[in-house]
Order: C-alpha cells, then sequence, then structure tokens
C-alpha cells in the first residue's frame, strides 16, 4: 500500500498534468512557438511519475523487510552514480553498496523506514528529481533527514543516479 503523502502527490501531480496539458505530455515550450533546436522537448509525464513513486515505494517495503540487496536495486548499477551524504560523498554504484552494508549491516540498524513530503519535479523527458523527508524508526533512536534524488529513465525503467541525503537530527528530540 502506497503512503499518503506519496498518493497525495501522485494526485496533485496527476491532476495538474491532466489541467495543464489536456492529457498529452507536459511541454516545456509552446507546440507552435519556433525552438532554437527544431524540436519540442518533453517532460516526464504522469505514467512516469507514478514509475518513479513506484520505485521509491519498492525501496520502503524492501528497506522494511530487511532487504537491503532489493533496497539497492533502486540505483543504477553505473560507476557515475552519486551518493552525498552527511559523512561523505561516494562515487559509483559498488561504493554506494558498501556504505549502505557498512552502515546498516543488520536488521536492527535498518528500522523500518518512512518516506514523507515527497515532491516530484520533472526535469526533461528522462530525469525527475524527487525530494522530501525519511524517518528511520528503531529501538533506541528515530533518525530524520532530507534527501533529494535524481532519477534516471533506463531501458530498465526509473533508477537514482544522484542521491543527496541529510541527518537533520532525532525526530524524538525535536
Amino acid at each position: 500500500m502506497l503512503p499518503v503523502s506519496f498518493v497525495a502527490t501522485l494526485a496533485g501531480c496527476c491532476l495538474a498534468l491532466v489541467a495543464c496539458t489536456g492529457g498529452r505530455p507536459l511541454l516545456l515550450q509552446d507546440e507552435g512557438a519556433p525552438s532554437p533546436f527544431d524540436r519540442t522537448t518533453r517532460v516526464a509525464t504522469c505514467e512516469d511519475l507514478s514509475a518513479c513513486l513506484a520505485l521509491l515505494n519498492e525501496q520502503a517495503r524492501a528497506w522494511n523487510e530487511g532487504d537491503l540487496d532489493a533496497f539497492v536495486e533502486g540505483y543504477a548499477p553505473i560507476d557515475e552514480l552519486v551518493f552525498a551524504g552527511p559523512d561523505s560523498v561516494h562515487v559509483g554504484y559498488a561504493a554506494m553498496v558498501q556504505r549502505y552494508r557498512d552502515k546498516y549491516g543488520d536488521r536492527a540498524a535498518m528500522g523500518r523506514l518512512v518516506f514523507a513530503d515527497t515532491e516530484l519535479h520533472p526535469q526533461g523527458a528522462d530525469h525527475v528529481r524527487v525530494s522530501g523527508t525519511w524517518l528511520l524508526e528503531r529501538k533506541d533512536d528515530r533518525p530524520w533527514g532530507r534527501y533529494v534524488l535524481v532519477l534516471r529513465r533506463f531501458a530498465e525503467g526509473w533508477l537514482i543516479v544522484l542521491d543527496y541525503t541529510s541527518l537533520e537530527g532525532d525526530a524524538d528530540r525535536i
């Protein structure tokens, strides 16, 4: 089941796209306007945004089941992948996976992941910027922070190519 914040965000994005475009893909410029590149640049559709939300929902499900291998499948397995966290920057898929294994080596460290305040911003036809907050519910603490992701469309679907995640503190101490 999708979290309420995902459903609300998706519904808002879809309504905005339908209202603005009459169900056609959203355009960055008027279809009749001349383009300096002789083409119209399209942005991600409602279906694309839904697929991006589904990716995040699948990641949360995998995390909450303690399946770190399934969680990292949401990232593009490329050398150009960037994960910037509160402790350092990791470049490349292997470095990002190792960071997760080192930091969340057991089920207790993983806790339960909740995404909230999710916003999706198309950045052309093949990229979507996603931002929001995250919370880990664990036995002894509830760390939380913010995230900004860039998802890119690949032949196999939408995958994360950039992840900036901050640590803001413990939700129990706010």
